[in-house]
C-alpha cells in the first residue's frame, strides 16, 4: 500500500520527468493518477487535465469505450493535501464539473474560445461518440486526495451534507441513475511501476519524401498543414514544446518587425482572401517535429505514432503558437465562414524525425535552433533610405554597412574593391545612434538601445527622416563626435575631481547633444575637420583633443556646467543623465533654445574640398 511520502515522491519524480513549465507539483497530481489507473502514455494524460484555476472542476478525464457496453466518462478531481476541509471541496467542485458536462452536451461541439483547455479537449471526446452512445454515457466522479483515515474522514457529518448535496444535484442532471462517486485515498492508489499503453496515433496531411537507411533513424521532408499543427497545439499546449530550446517567445512576438507579426499578417492576408494559401509556405520557416513511430505517408497522410514517447515541436514553436493564437481571435470574432477553408488548406515546410533515441533528439534541437541572432537593424538594410545612404557614403569612399557582416564579405570576396573605401566605414546603427543622440526632437532613450528605432516602425521614421539625411559628411561628423565624446569624458572622470563618480556610457548622449548643438550655433566650421573620414580616438587622436578643448570653459563650458546641472546636492550624486528637466536646463544656460543639428547642410557633402 503507498504511503503520502511515496505518492508525494511518485508525483514529484512525474513532474521533473515530463517538466512542460505548464503545470505545478499539485496539478502533476492528476496525471500521474491518469498513467497509474488508466495507463495512458504521460503526454496524453497531460493533455487530459488541468493546469490550473477555471477548469470548471474538472482536474482530469477519461472517456473509456467498451464493447457492447455503455462508455463511461472518468472525471477526477484531484486535490495533493492532507487537510480534510480542502479535500470536502473536492466534492463541490465535482458537483460543478457535473454542470459542465451537461452543458457540454446540450452546447454542441461548436467551439468556445474562452474554455479551458480541459473542458475543450473533454469536448471534443464526448462529441466523437456516436449518438447511440451519448445517451448511455456513464459518469463515474472521482475524488482522489492524501488523507489518510478516509473511513473516518467520511463520516464526519459536514461531509455527508457536502455529499447529500452532490446527490441531489445529479439528480436533477441529465446523468440521473447513470452517476457514481468514489474516493481514493493513498489506501486506494494503485501502486508499483506502471507500463503505459501506446497513445492515440494521429493523422496529419502530409506530401513529401522519406530519407531512410539501416544505420540511421528516418526522416521525411515535405509539406504539412499549418491547422493540423495548431490542432495539436490545442490538444498537448506547452507539452508539445518540452523538448524544444524555447517557449513562445512573448516579449519578441510583440515586436511590430518580429517574425510572429509577420506570420499573423500573413495569417489575416489568407484567409481574408487577399494571399494565396501557399504563398505561406514561400515566405516563413516550418517546423520539425519528432515521433517515435510513422505510418505512411499515404494518400498525402501521415500518421504519427506516439506510442509511450509521445509527440514534439523541436523547431517552429513560434509559428505554431502564433498561428494559435490568431486561430483563437479569429473564431472568436468571425467565427465559422469561408476563411475557415482558406485556413485548412495553409501549407509550410515540414520535417519528421523518427526517432525514440532521446540523444538524438537532443542533437536534431539544438541544430534546428542554432541560429545567428538577427538584429532589428537587418529589417530595414533594404529600405530605400538606406539603399541612398550605402550610395551617398560611398562617394566620399566611406562603406556604409547597412548589411550585418557585409564589411567582411566584402573585404574577402574583393579585396581592391574594398580598398576604395580608404575614408573607412560606418554602420547603420552607429548612424541611428548618433543622429538620435544629436535630434533634441527623439528621446535619448533611441540613442541608447538603438533597437528601439529598428524596432518601431514610427521610431525609425523619425530618425531617418530625409531632414537628418540631407548630408552624409555630417552623420559622419556627429559618429566621430560621439565615439569621442565618450572617450573624453571617461578622461574627465580620471583626471577631475568634481567628474569622478559619473558614469561616460550614460553621461555621453546629453553632453553629445548639448556639445553638437553648441557647434551648430557657434562654429559650423568644426565640423569640415572632422567630416571626411572615419577618425582614431587613440588618446593622442586630434578628435579626441578638440573634444576636450571644445568642452572646457574657453568654449562651450559643459565640463564646468556638468556639476552644475546634473549634480544632486541633496543625495550627494550624480543625478539620472537622461532627466529632460537637467538637459532643458542645459540648453537654457548655454542659450541653445531654438538651435538645430540638422538645419542648413543641403550642400555640404557637394563642397567636400578634400
Amino acid at each position: 500500500m503507498p504511503s503520502v511520502e511515496s505518492i508525494r515522491a511518485q508525483v514529484n519524480a512525474f513532474l521533473q520527468q515530463h517538466e512542460t513549465g505548464s503545470i505545478r507539483r499539485e496539478d502533476a497530481f492528476a496525471p500521474w493518477f491518469l498513467v497509474q489507473n488508466f495507463r495512458l502514455s504521460p503526454q496524453e494524460a497531460i493533455a487530459q487535465c488541468s493546469d490550473g484555476s477555471f477548469d470548471g472542476g474538472i482536474d482530469a478525464y477519461h472517456v473509456e469505450c467498451r464493447n457492447n457496453e455503455p462508455p463511461v466518462l472518468t472525471i477526477v478531481q484531484a486535490k495533493f493535501s492532507e487537510q480534510d476541509g480542502v479535500v470536502r471541496k473536492g466534492i463541490d467542485d465535482l458537483r460543478r464539473a457535473i454542470e459542465i458536462v451537461s452543458r457540454i452536451l446540450q452546447v454542441g461541439p461548436t467551439e468556445m474560445v474562452d474554455e479551458h483547455r480541459v473542458v475543450r479537449n473533454l469536448r471534443r471526446d464526448l462529441h466523437a461518440l456516436t449518438e447511440r452512445d451519448l445517451p448511455t454515457l456513464e459518469v463515474k466522479c472521482m475524488l482522489i486526495h492524501l488523507l489518510t483515515d478516509q473511513e473516518l474522514w467520511l463520516s464526519r457529518p459536514v461531509v455527508q451534507k457536502t455529499k447529500q448535496d452532490f446527490v441531489r444535484a445529479v439528480e436533477d442532471s441529465p446523468f440521473a441513475g447513470r452517476t457514481t462517486i468514489t474516493f481514493r485515498g493513498p489506501a486506494e492508489m494503485p501502486d508499483g511501476d506502471v507500463v503505459s499503453r501506446p497513445a492515440t496515433p494521429i493523422p496529419v496531411r502530409f506530401e513529401g519524401v522519406c530519407l531512410n537507411s539501416p544505420d540511421t533513424d528516418k526522416a521525411l521532408f515535405g509539406l504539412g498543414h499549418l491547422s493540423d499543427l495548431v490542432d495539436l497545439h490545442e490538444k498537448y499546449r506547452a507539452d508539445l514544446f518540452a523538448k524544444n530550446v524555447r517557449m513562445y517567445l512573448a516579449r519578441q512576438a510583440k515586436k511590430p518587425k518580429s517574425a510572429a507579426s509577420h506570420v499573423e499578417l500573413s495569417l489575416e492576408r489568407i484567409c481574408d482572401g487577399r494571399m494565396a494559401t501557399h504563398s505561406f509556405a514561400m515566405t516563413h520557416n516550418g517546423v520539425t517535429l519528432t515521433v517515435p513511430r510513422v505510418s505512411g505517408p499515404d494518400a498525402g497522410t501521415l500518421t504519427l505514432e506516439p506510442a509511450q514517447g509521445g509527440i514534439y515541436v523541436l523547431n517552429g514553436c513560434q509559428t505554431i503558437y502564433t498561428a494559435w493564437k490568431f486561430f483563437k481571435s479569429r473564431i472568436g470574432k468571425k467565427g465559422d465562414g469561408h476563411w475557415r477553408d482558406r485556413w485548412n488548406a495553409i501549407q509550410l515546410p515540414m520535417r519528421v524525425i523518427v526517432t525514440g533515441d532521446d540523444e538524438r533528439v537532443r542533437n536534431v534541437t539544438i541544430g534546428a535552433n542554432r541560429q545567428t541572432e538577427i538584429r532589428s537593424s537587418a529589417f530595414w538594410a533594404h529600405d530605400r533610405s538606406q539603399l541612398d545612404l550605402e550610395l551617398r557614403f560611398a562617394r566620399q569612399r566611406v562603406f556604409y554597412e547597412r548589411q550585418e557582416g557585409a564589411w567582411d564579405e566584402i573585404s574577402r570576396s574583393d579585396p581592391k574593391k574594398a580598398e576604395e573605401f580608404s575614408c573607412g566605414k560606418v554602420n547603420i546603427e552607429d548612424v541611428a545612434r548618433a543622429i538620435a543622440a544629436a535630434d533634441r526632437t527623439l528621446p535619448l532613450e533611441y540613442a541608447k538601445s538603438p533597437n528601439k528605432v529598428f524596432d518601431d516602425e514610427s521610431a525609425y521614421g523619425r530618425v531617418f527622416k530625409q531632414r537628418n539625411l540631407a548630408s552624409v559628411r555630417l552623420l559622419l561628423f556627429l559618429v566621430n563626435v560621439f565615439e569621442a565624446t565618450q572617450l573624453v569624458l571617461k578622461d574627465l572622470s580620471n583626471d577631475v575631481g568634481k567628474l569622478s563618480e559619473l558614469t561616460p556610457s550614460r553621461f555621453v548622449f546629453p553632453v553629445f547633444r548639448v556639445l553638437v548643438h553648441w557647434i551648430a550655433k557657434k562654429n559650423r566650421e568644426l565640423v569640415r575637420d572632422f567630416a571626411n573620414y572615419v577618425v582614431s580616438t587613440s588618446p593622442k587622436s586630434d578628435i579626441r583633443q578638440c573634444v576636450r578643448q571644445w568642452l572646457n570653459h574657453n568654449h562651450s563650458g559643459l565640463q564646468q556646467l556638468l556639476p552644475e546641472v546634473w549634480w544632486s546636492y541633496e543625495e550627494n550624486c550624480w543625478g539620472d543623465a537622461f532627466d529632460k528637466e537637467r538637459l532643458a536646463t542645459a540648453f537654457r544656460k548655454l542659450h541653445l533654445d531654438g538651435t538645430t543639428v540638422f538645419d542648413g547642410w543641403d550642400e555640404f557633402d557637394e563642397r567636400n574640398d578634400e
